[in-house]
């Protein structure tokens, strides 16, 4: 693959890794935002303070903070884009398809980590439901998210198809190729062109061999 093909895929999942750093996901109540986290922060864990910013600080909820460690996908995620970016500066044949393998690892990650987000949400729901008054946390992804998606799909057709698609090769104007047709015949006798079908030159009536 040639360099400037490497050089589109190493900025296509630049962008994918920064994207980490914008909102991912958006819980909300009742319509009402009340956490954002980057994918910084599904990456690496932290703190979430969902009961304070429902106000139910007072309200008996066990706390107004809780901890949260890394999610398993998001991070999985994370680590394929690292990776898939690092081996396109290898110089070794498989490469490439090894940096499209972990595009599509990152890619199915994304996605699969929409189910531990939305358990850790369900998870939260019962701890603050006596004071949730039956009320469920939503979640909204938002633009890192779909970016990411976006980004890991793009990285990983571009590079199969760079991969697999068959090469065109250039004809040059002095030995053209003719597709299913004969090439055109020339009267050995006084060098006129052949019409197709005919045996006999209608210039000198040469038959055509």
């Amino acid at each position: 693959m040639s360099g400037s093909k490497k050089t589109i895929i190493r900025v296509i999942l630049i962008i994918v890794l920064v994207c980490f750093f914008l909102p991912f996901v958006t819980v909300s109540c009742s319509g009402k935002p009340v956490e954002t986290f980057s994918g910084l922060n599904l990456v690496f864990g932290g703190k979430y303070h969902i009961a304070d910013n429902l106000g139910l600080g007072d309200m008996g909820s066990s706390g107004t903070s809780s901890g949260y460690g890394p999610q398993f996908f998001v991070l999985l995620a994370f680590l394929a884009g690292i990776v898939a970016l690092a081996v396109t500066f290898m110089k070794k044949g498989k490469s490439l398809l090894l940096s499209g393998v972990m595009a599509v690892l990152g890619l199915i990650s994304t996605i699969l980590s929409t189910i531990n987000i939305s358990g850790q949400s369900k998870s939260e729901s019962s701890e603050l439901g006596s004071v949730l008054s039956g009320s469920l946390l939503q979640v909204r992804y938002n633009i890192g998210f779909y970016l990411i998606l976006l980004g890991f799909a793009g990285t990983a057709a571009y590079i199969f198809y760079s991969i697999y698609s068959k090469p065109v090769t250039n004809i040059r104007a002095d030995n053209p190729v003719y597709i299913n047709q004969d090439p055109p015949r020339f009267c050995s006798n006084c060098g006129s062109s052949v019409t197709p079908g005919n045996d006999f030159c209608v210039n000198c009536g040469q038959k055509i061999e």
